[in-house]
């Protein structure tokens, strides 16, 4: 059984790839009604922040490294194939490699340019996209419902909520 940090990973990507399997090909770039952000447009932030950290060079991941306008928003194939590049590389992490210390940069001010920096390490950092993936799920769920598109049941429902449902449903 790989670690729980590593299977909560697995399994949101896999929900990822499995709404990406079943979602009409149009509605993946279609603006929502009264606009905002396409599916698209969340999976390639979603993806990108698990890329980040993947791609963390010399023990530093930088959420602010995205890739807005990259094929991956428009393109369901290229997003399906990088699901698939993360998938891999998740399925690689041990203890060892979770445990690994790492420094987390940012952004972390609306008024002018300030990045902060913070200690953490690769599980942690997991631990986060897992939830923030979660989060845009959700929006991804109200968008696909926007376009009359039906998506997996519970799409954007955490884990705490989903272990709360089963006790009392």
């Amino acid at each position: 059984m790989p670690h729980p940090v590593t299977y909560c990973s697995q399994e949101m990507l896999e929900q990822g790839e499995r709404l990406l399997r079943d979602l009409p090909v149009q509605a993946y770039s279609a603006v929502p009604p009264g606009g905002g952000s396409t599916i698209g447009q969340h999976m390639r932030h979603m993806l990108d922040h698990y890329q980040s950290l993947m791609n963390a060079e010399h023990g530093c991941v930088d959420y602010d490294v995205r890739h807005r306008g990259s094929a991956v928003e428009t393109d369901i194939g290229q997003a399906r194939a990088l699901i698939a590049q993360l998938l891999a590389w998740v399925r690689t992490l041990d203890d060892a490699a979770l445990s690994q210390p790492i420094v987390v940069r940012s952004e972390v001010s609306l008024c002018r340019t300030v990045c902060a920096e913070v200690g953490s390490t690769i599980g942690r950092e997991l631990m986060f996209l897992s939830s923030h993936m979660v989060h845009h799920q959700a929006i991804v769920a109200l968008v696909a419902k926007a376009l009359a598109v039906a998506v997996e049941p519970g799409l954007g429902l955490a884990p705490a909520t989903r272990s709360y449902l089963r006790t009392v449903g």
